[in-house]
């Protein structure tokens, strides 16, 4: 089947596998997956755009992207984060509607790097599964998701593919993405230019020069690109002909449909049919990924993290009640100190007891010996 449910706990809404990718066939989820690549390089098929990600990519697919990934030549290390969308509409209702595109035109951009620490910081407490790690997972969610609202949630096409837009105007942006978001639910009906300017509340003449400064098309054009986008699920999934599928996304013609099809996946519907419905996920065609051991994809995490900000990890870590997370890595051997003393406290701050800890080290060899001196300490 196309379709992959995905199933969250009960009372966690956020799915996350970090993994060595070798194969996972075509296939499409209704929320919205976020692929970042912590080492190495992986091939990804979105619609009809492929990419090659290297470290430090953020892909997102939207919910309703048929999408596939494969390996490379380059040993890779992915992390594969699947939110839910019923659970997180709560604080973004339209979250359905997005459009977000995290690809960007440039990599450096500092919009990129934030995006990155945020969806680190996710995956750091993830992995490390502290106390309260599914609270701060959700809390890093809800911030993710707002700052994707407020930077990636519209795009533009270069070169045929759909990337994050460089803008700095939040109304801009909030405008474009209620156009966008408009478009995308609204795609199989009859929409017109004049619907839109008059929701927006500018003349079609603005409205259509701001279309095509951000997009990089006309409106006519867009609106059939996401008809177009949207027609690959019925296309691949089914066996409806294709005059059906042209009809029920919104073209008025076949030959319409046919035209706009082969100018944005380079082959008739057909032969895209034919071509592909062979690659999608099934009992024959499974998905085949090895899981990282912990271990090494926390150390890819932190690398990734402090890269970005030597501050990062430290911020992060001051978070987390309860846990000191020390780095005894062969650099910082003549550094650490050969005994620390810790005071274990609750939340508010009142003191449960102390605790001794002894280390002594030689070459990358550490040997920790931890006394717990309080009855309350001997329960933690």
């Amino acid at each position: 089947m196309l379709l992959q449910n995905i199933n969250y706990p009960v009372d966690f809404p956020v799915n996350i596998r970090i993994a060595r990718i070798k194969n996972i066939p075509l296939h499409y989820h209704s929320d919205i997956e976020f692929i970042f690549v912590l080492s190495g390089k992986i091939n990804l098929t979105n619609s009809y755009g492929k990419f090659i990600l290297s470290e430090g990519d953020i892909f997102t697919n939207n919910g309703n992207e048929i999408h596939s990934l494969s390996e490379t030549e380059s040993e890779n290390i992915v992390a594969v984060i699947q939110i839910s969308n019923e659970f997180f509409e709560k604080y973004f209702p339209d979250l359905r509607k997005s459009a977000y595109r995290t690809n960007a035109i440039r990599a450096t951009d500092s919009k990129q790097d934030d995006l990155r620490k945020l969806v680190l910081k996710i995956l750091l407490q993830y992995m490390r599964k502290g106390p309260n790690y599914k609270s701060e997972c959700i809390s890093g969610t809800v911030d993710l998701i707002k700052y994707l609202n407020q930077n990636f949630n519209v795009f533009v096409i270069e070169n045929q593919i759909p990337v994050s837009v460089r803008e700095e105007n939040p109304l801009t942006i909030e405008r474009l993405s209620r156009i966008i978001s408009y478009i995308y639910e609204n795609y199989p009906n009859k929409i017109s230019l004049e619907n839109i300017a008059e929701m927006e509340h500018l003349s079609t003449f603005h409205l259509s020069h701001l279309i095509r400064k951000y997009t990089g098309m006309s409106f006519r054009d867009f609106l059939c690109f996401a008809r177009v986008e949207r027609s690959e699920i019925p296309l691949l999934d089914t066996n409806k002909k294709i005059s059906r599928i042209a009809k029920d996304v919104g073209f008025s013609t076949t030959a319409y449909y046919e035209k706009y099809f082969k100018k944005w996946y380079g082959l008739s519907p057909e032969d895209h049919r034919e071509n592909y419905q062979p690659l999608v996920m099934s009992i024959v065609n499974p998905e085949q990924i090895d899981d990282c051991p912990i271990s090494h994809a926390i150390k890819s995490i932190r690398g990734m993290l402090y890269g970005l900000s030597s501050d990062a990890e430290n911020e992060l870590t001051s978070k987390e009640k309860g846990i000191v997370f020390l780095d005894f890595s062969e650099e910082n051997h003549s550094e650490m100190p050969k005994q620390l003393f810790i005071k274990v406290t609750d939340e508010n701050g009142n003191p449960l007891g102390d605790t001794s800890v002894e280390f002594t080290m030689e070459g990358a060899e550490i040997e920790v010996v931890v006394r717990l001196e309080s009855s309350y300490a001997s329960g933690l």
